[in-house]
């Protein structure tokens, strides 16, 4: 049984593809019985621990792999060649790739993730005007100039009759959008950016140009996109779990005259806890629960007497506009109860993420 498997194996050697990867691993699937019977043999003859057939198999692929496409063997390569003598077909994928960059968001109706329409959940409708969504998303439209590696045919080759047929088989694309917290729909994303990767899944080929695809991005004039690079799995995890210190810009209209006094005491705010319960605005979808956060610096602006401008620097998770208008008492204190008049927040921007360590782990490439 086994000499037909290598016999097997050694057909497909000629229907890897030698393009494409610049590493490889491999996958063998072997019928149950074969390997049943194979450990009852090495058992009979107390050979336990030795190496088996399959793990020959995988070593005579990867020697022969690496001699025909010129490219190494390793534990999590760029495609993966899966021999199944099972189905007896030989067939691969890519695995996932991961994309790094910063992104700024230049439109105040823009959200960050995908947003289903509340009405039909992504089917289309009046409401929606047939588009399936709320708004357009920074993750759908990032992901749409990569959707050309997701795209096209691959080759299945199956054993039927001692011959090698090939098929084609049409895969699809998919992604998932990574980010270092969210901004609302209606704030901008300024400054340097806000750190994300897109994770795609499977893809066809590594061989695009990074440079080119940010060059497209930013002829939009929604969205921005820096720094495009690929990075690790690790990487990734590391962005998804960051909490990092951020800095806004926001306009405020008070309800009476702001005096000049009221001005300096808000200028000398200083690491201030501000106690936050969940707004009410997220309540369908976050736990009714008080945080605790830290205002680090205010800095207010008066424009007009009852007009300001803050610039805050907040602890990661901080609710900005509920700190403007208490939100019916849930944040305090907040500007609305320091000012002891209504405050509405408008035009609010992330002005820096204070993300340096993410740099820092790029550089030292650690991750």
């Amino acid at each position: 049984m086994w000499e037909q498997i290598f016999a097997e194996a050694d057909g497909y050697l000629n229907q890897i593809p030698t393009v494409g990867h610049d590493t490889f691993c491999i996958s063998t699937r072997i019928p149950l019985p074969i390997l049943v019977e194979e450990e009852k043999a090495l058992d009979y003859q107390k050979l336990k621990g030795k190496a088996c057939l399959k793990k020959r198999l995988n070593d005579c692929l990867a020697k022969a792999i690496a001699k025909k496409t010129g490219k190494p063997y390793e534990i999590n390569g760029d495609i993966r060649f899966i021999f199944n003598f099972i189905r007896h077909k030989l067939t691969w994928e890519y695995l996932p790739i991961y994309i790094f960059g910063r992104y700024n968001k230049l439109s105040r109706g823009l959200a960050q993730s995908k947003w289903h329409c509340i009405k039909c959940a992504g089917k289309g409708c009046d409401y929606c005007k047939g588009k399936g969504r709320m708004y357009d998303s920074v993750e759908e439209i990032v992901a749409g100039y990569f959707s050309g590696i997701g795209k096209g045919t691959k080759l299945d080759f199956t054993k039927s009759h001692g011959l090698i047929q090939k098929k084609l088989v049409k895969p699809q694309m998919a992604s998932r959008f990574h980010a270092s917290g969210r901004e609302d729909v209606d704030a901008r994303m300024l400054g340097p950016g806000r750190p994300f990767a897109l994770e795609i899944e499977n893809p066809l080929s590594l061989e695009f140009d990074l440079g080119e695809i940010e060059k497209k991005i930013n002829q939009r004039e929604d969205l921005r996109a820096n720094g495009l690079r690929k990075v690790s799995r690790e990487f990734v995890e590391l962005v998804d779990q960051s909490h990092f210190d951020k800095e806004y810009d926001v306009f405020v209209d008070c309800e009476g005259e702001v005096s000049a006094a009221m001005v300096k005491e808000l200028n000398s705010i200083a690491d201030l806890e501000i106690a936050q319960q969940t707004p009410e605005r997220v309540l369908h979808r976050r736990a009714d629960l008080v945080r605790r956060r830290v205002l680090r610096e205010l800095k207010c602006t008066q424009l007009k007497p009852n007009l300001l401008k803050l610039h805050l620097v907040c602890e990661a998770g901080f609710y900005v506009k509920e700190f403007v208008y208490s939100d019916n008492g849930r944040t305090n204190p907040s500007l609305a109860s320091l000012l002891e008049m209504k405050c509405t927040p408008r035009d609010l921007d992330v002005v820096k993420i204070r993300d340096g360590y993410l740099d820092f782990m790029l550089h030292i490439n650690k991750i």
